[in-house]
């Protein structure tokens, strides 16, 4: 499930609220300014039945003891981000979710 969240708490229009099923293990992606950063791909439903496989990127310090399996239940607020990768001769547009918060859950929320 995604929605857009435009109440909140930080000034942001670049906000999102992710729920569906870790897809991947977390692994190492990179480190920057002192922190290392983990990625996971969630398995997200659609209104249709149809599902998408989203990349997420969180800090290390953000899992605090808590690594999410594949086949767990998490909710996911943070932002979308976009890469230039180098690849080849040119580069290669990346989008993911920059988790802010990581939530286990029981159950995903119901559908709008």
């Amino acid at each position: 499930m995604y929605k857009s969240n435009p109440n909140a708490a930080h000034n942001s229009s670049n906000v999102c609220t992710l729920a569906g099923q870790v897809s991947s293990p977390v692994r190492l992606s990179h480190a920057a300014y002192g922190q290392t950063f983990c990625r996971l791909e969630l398995c997200v439903p659609r209104l249709s039945g149809q599902s998408d496989q989203l990349p997420v990127t969180l800090s290390r310090r953000l899992l605090r003891g808590y690594t999410p399996q594949p086949g767990e239940l998490v909710r996911v607020s943070g932002q979308f981000r976009s890469y230039n990768l180098p690849e080849g001769n040119g580069s290669h547009l990346t989008l993911t979710v920059f988790a802010r918060c990581l939530e286990r859950l029981t159950c995903l929320p119901e559908q709008p």
